[in-house]
């Protein structure tokens, strides 16, 4: 027996009871908000993926050396981000020409007053003759006599280095427009949504949005025109995204097929984008201001040079961001093998037999990487000593059919929580969602899974092999998994493309013995769609669905506890409603049976 899967009668009980208790605590949530197509915020109701980016977040610059300030608008792009900040630079105006990529370099060094800058309008192709003194009080910032439209300031007393070498962000600058709010900072907290199908040989439909989390606005759109051939002619998003993660100042953007099929890389700090497949890569020809001006001049992709390392697969199915041991890492699903970025410039390939096919899924957990295949989980634990060639030793694929800690192979969604295990302080607890249901493992890592797992599906579920019945909706299949801040819940969303699903948020497995229950659900209508395509949450949280758009809830589901359940009548199952039922008409009997021999005697 494995002793840490054993069913203790007493968590038994509370399975019997668990679906009555949240039946009769239901109320709804206090607000919601919805992004779609019809109200403007989304340009397609198709939701592909949703993430939450909080550059408070973000790790530390003087680890990885990008400028932490990036989001003010000026950002350092060469020369130590912490010396000298940019945050000691300040701007006003908006830009003139949105085609310039405007460069400040310091050509003397000393304090604001006696240090002097010289000006480029090319992305430091060409600077200007002209030298020019720093001042404390804002001067127009021009390029030997061609005038940029912004006016710069730099900080009394700060104290500037030879060559350090600044970028104003075209974004910042921009203006405000159909596709870019009027607050120029990127905001504190913003909504990534990538939307859209492709529908050869037909227009694509879609595009990208950076919602603005205070004010539930539009920062900036990424819109598709239609289906160009050449790159050159080509949007910065050519086409539908399927994926996306964000990461200190990066927005990584994966695609399955059609012209953004690989993976598009947004530097906002050095105003550029970068795109990686099977073929040397491209560079994005113009700044991210016009990012939607495909087919005019110093627009649209170019052939990188010098080339950029690249993917076994255009198809790219997922992708996944981190930070570890100094170096920023992106998890890259392809239709072949589990590619492995490293800095943006070297990409690893596994090659573990197991281990390769179309990869669905993959996960950044900590130091640990997680995919999946369809026939196998495969882990690869301490990625980061991985060789720059060759397979990744060990790598451990485990299968359903020899791994009971399984319930599936079907694994549609992975997240984790690194070093939460109570078995060992350097394990995970990993959430593996699957057409199945919902497997828990509090892992001890090894030549094979030996720790604590438990199945969670529907109140309604046939499955005899899930331990827990509380999940909302009608239906086992897993589609999007999230963990709260703080790790006080998990999100579990399920989608069988019928209208079955919903948004289940459990209270997490902290240590072995837990009994599971349900924080609070959400389905229709709290939801615009009971199929979820995708999750996202970050204090605040963002529902996607597979047609119908955005759900934005605005209370926090896991501080509300069991007296602020969200339950629909559909999620309720059968069994259930007949055992409920059945108990109330025992409970009517006998009391009218008592009443009948009271009044008797």
């Amino acid at each position: 027996m494995n002793k840490f899967n054993v069913k203790m009668g007493s968590l038994a009980f509370c399975l019997i009871i668990l679906p009555i208790i949240s039946m009769t605590t239901a109320a709804r949530a206090d607000s919601t908000i919805y992004y779609t197509q019809v109200n403007g915020l989304l340009q397609d109701d198709h939701i592909n993926d949703v993430t939450i980016y909080n550059r408070t977040g973000e790790t530390s610059s003087q680890t990885l050396g990008f400028d932490a300030n990036w989001w003010r608008g000026v950002a350092k792009t060469s020369g130590n981000p912490e010396d000298n900040a940019s945050a000691n630079i300040t701007l006003s105006g908006a830009q003139t020409d949105r085609g310039q990529r405007i460069r400040v370099g310091i050509a003397a060094p000393g304090e604001t007053g006696t240090a002097r800058f010289q000006t480029s309008l090319d992305g430091g192709e060409t600077w200007s003759a002209t030298i020019y003194t720093t001042q404390s009080s804002a001067q127009n910032l021009e390029f030997d006599g061609v005038d940029s439209g912004l006016d710069i300031t730099f900080a009394a007393g700060a104290d500037w280095t030879f060559n350090d070498t600044f970028t104003l962000a075209s974004w910042w600058g921009e203006g405000a427009s159909s596709t870019r709010s009027a607050a120029r900072e990127f905001p504190q907290k913003a909504a990534i949504i990538v939307t859209g199908v492709d529908n050869p040989p037909d227009v694509y439909t879609g595009g990208v949005e950076i919602i603005d989390l205070s004010d539930n606005t539009i920062w900036m759109r990424f819109a598709i025109t239609g289906r160009e051939v050449l790159p050159l002619d080509q949007n910065l998003a050519a086409g539908p995204v399927h994926s996306v993660a964000a990461v200190n100042g990066k927005i990584i953007l994966g695609g399955e097929s059609g012209n953004m099929s690989g993976v598009a890389v947004i530097d906002l700090a050095a105003d550029s984008a970068s795109f990686f497949d099977t073929s040397p890569g491209w560079e994005w020809g113009g700044n991210l201001a016009r990012r939607n001006d495909g087919s005019r001049a110093d627009t649209g992709w170019v052939a990188a040079n010098p080339a950029l390392p690249s993917l076994t697969s255009s198809i790219v199915r997922d992708v996944d961001a981190g930070v570890v041991s100094g170096h920023t890492y992106v998890a890259v699903a392809t239709g072949n093998l589990l590619d492995l970025m490293r800095d943006f410039d070297a990409v690893y390939y596994n090659l573990a037999a197991d281990c390769q096919g179309d990869i669905a899924t993959t996960a950044i957990v900590g130091d640990d990487l997680y995919w999946a295949n369809g026939a196998f989980l495969c882990a690869k634990y301490d990625f980061d000593s991985v060789p720059s060639s060759g397979a990744w030793p060990p790598v451990i694929p485990y299968s359903a059919s020899t791994h009971p800690e399984l319930i599936s192979n079907d694994v549609r969604a992975i997240a984790g929580r690194s070093g939460g295990s109570p078995l060992e302080a350097s394990s995970n607890i990993v959430y593996i969602g699957t057409g199945q249901g919902l497997t828990i493992l509090h892992e001890d890592q090894g030549p094979t899974i030996n720790g604590e797992t438990f199945h969670y599906g529907w109140v309604g579920s046939a499955n005899p092999n899930i331990d827990y019945k509380i999940l909302t909706g009608m239906t086992d299949a897993v589609s999007a998994i999230d963990i709260a801040n703080g790790y006080s819940g998990v999100y579990v969303a399920t989608n069988d493309f019928g209208g079955f699903g919903g948004l289940s948020v459990l209270r997490p497995r902290i240590q072995p013995g837990d009994v599971p229950f349900l924080l609070a659900s959400y389905r229709y209508p709290a939801l615009l769609s009971n199929d979820v395509s995708a999750l996202a949450h970050g204090s605040d949280l963002i529902v996607g669905s597979a047609g119908n758009g955005v759900t934005r809830v605005g209370d926090a589901p896991t501080a509300v506890g069991l007296t602020r359940l969200v339950v629909q009548p559909p999620q309720i199952s059968r069994l259930a409603l007949g055992l409920a039922i059945g108990l109330m008409s025992a409970g009517l009997i006998a009391a009218a049976i008592l009443f009948h021999k009271r009044r008797q005697s």
